[in-house]
């Protein structure tokens, strides 16, 4: 009896082998990060392995038939993963299907054979052409659940059906990847990069308008002496300088590590581990940032629970900030009582309030808790921390320098003393000028009544050689 065998990029197995073999990596290649679950690599006894921490390991048979092994496996995921996972097996298993009903081919021909590549199913390819396959849903990055809000939106734009592309040589074998010493897959065009980018961009916006608003003010503030003088307004000017600093690395960070990772995923800047990309990285470290850097690549990724290792201090910190600004706000309210019927009083108060909220960071509350990577609403937040985070520096420098009176005052007085040290020039011009209208005005209203007596003006022109005089009044 012939064995039936079914092929992915490891080879050939029969097909009860390949079914578990397969899902186990399928779990590999989409949770490569999970601390749960990992395969054993074993081709003739593919499993799962748990309790990793422990000198014992118990296994899990990666079987998508067997209800207990994927109620045991799907434990370890939410209901979004978990669906991702049966799917790729699924997909793998109907792959093996394939290759079964597929009419064999010759000794002799040359084409690349039918494969599990791991995400998609291969069909067999002729020597020296390329391969695609229909990009699946249930890949990392790819237009899943994560972003099914935008996806509607993002279709309707590219109508352009998304491929991936496998390389057949020359020689009829499958392109393999030298680092990897593998068989490789062009997935980049399944990847949602153009919603990747916009993160990019509208950070880079918010951030450049906070600059082209915080940099005039602290020029303002450092210039006058009056303002400078002030300790408040030195608060002020270290708290401008602070967010100053945070613009610009935001918008080197997006622009040369986050953007480069997009365009550039298998050699990035961070890969290099050069002295800019380090000290990039140290000052995202520095800003509570979670990341991953080990010898293949840095990325952002959301570590679960573990989140709120960085989520409680935060949220301790805001819990205080809220504590004092509702003292802060008792105070007002006792002295406003006692003058109850002056309504400038409490106008004042409410824009006192107004101006604390930023102050003390209380919008952060809403950005603290960061989705996972997997859940529907996961782009909205990262919109919405990326305007909040990014636009701080102009909501601040707003309230404390452009809608402030007393940089206004501080304004005008500084454009009176600049007048008054330029006074000859600019009392001839204006005399000058009056002088010119109230002469115009005199001529125009004589002349309307014919009694214009003013002095007359004689010019002699020559034309074609004849004299004449004209005479202006």
């Amino acid at each position: 009896m012939t064995t039936v065998l079914c092929r992915d990029t490891f080879g050939y197995l029969n097909s009860s082998l390949f079914q578990l073999w397969t899902c186990s990596m399928c779990y590999s290649y989409l949770f490569h990060k999970s601390a749960h679950l990992r395969p054993n690599f074993d081709k003739q006894n593919p499993k799962l392995l748990y309790n990793l921490t422990k000198a014992t390991q118990e296994v899990i048979l990666p079987d998508i038939h067997d209800d207990q092994s994927v109620s045991e496996i799907c434990s370890f995921l939410d209901k979004t993963n978990c669906e991702r996972w049966k799917d790729c097996c699924t997909a793998a298993m109907s792959c093996c299907e394939r290759q079964i009903n597929a009419f064999p081919t010759s000794t002799t021909d040359l084409k690349c054979p039918m494969t599990w590549d791991g995400f998609g199913c291969v069909d067999s390819t002729n020597p020296g052409t390329n391969s695609i396959i229909e990009c699946p849903d249930f890949i990392e990055y790819g237009f899943s659940s994560e972003f099914a809000i935008v996806k509607p939106i993002f279709d309707s734009i590219n109508t352009v059906q998304r491929y991936a592309r496998k390389s057949c040589t020359v020689n009829g074998t499958w392109w393999v990847d030298s680092k990897s010493n593998r068989e490789w897959t062009d997935y980049t065009p399944c990847l949602n990069l153009k919603i990747y980018k916009s993160l990019v961009y509208v950070g880079i916006a918010c951030s450049s308008a906070s600059l082209v608003l915080l940099v005039p003010a602290c020029v303002v503030f450092l210039s006058l002496r009056q303002l400078r003088s002030q300790h408040r307004i030195r608060l002020h000017t270290c708290l401008f300088l602070s967010f100053i600093m945070t613009c610009i690395m935001t918008i080197l960070w997006d622009l040369l590590i986050y953007n480069d990772r997009l365009d550039n995923p298998a050699s990035t800047r961070m890969h290099q581990n050069t002295v800019s990309s380090d000290i990039l990285y140290k000052d995202m470290i520095l800003r509570l940032c979670t990341f991953c850097k080990c010898n293949i690549c840095c990325w952002v990724k959301n570590i679960g629970i573990y989140e709120w290792i960085l989520y409680i201090p935060n949220l301790i910190c805001i819990l205080l900030n809220l504590i004092f600004l509702c003292s802060i706000i008792r105070i007002m309210l006792t002295r406003l009582q006692s003058h109850p019927n002056e309504p400038s009083n409490y106008r004042r108060g409410l824009k006192a309030t107004f101006l604390l909220v930023p102050l003390f960071g209380i919008q952060l509350f809403f950005i603290t808790y960061r989705p996972p990577a997997e859940k529907a609403d996961r782009l909205l937040y990262e919109i919405v921390s990326k305007v909040i985070i990014d636009s701080q520096g102009s909501l601040v420098s707003l309230i404390f320098f452009y809608m402030n009176a007393e940089v206004h005052t501080a304004l005008k007085y500084q454009l009176r003393v600049i007048h008054l040290q330029f006074p000859y020039k600019t009392k001839k011009s204006i005399s000058q000028n009056q002088s010119a209208t109230h002469m115009s005005s005199i001529r125009q209203t004589s002349q309307r009544n014919g009694c214009y007596n003013g002095p007359k003006f004689e010019k002699t022109v020559h034309i074609n050689g004849d004299v004449k005089e004209y005479v202006f009044s």
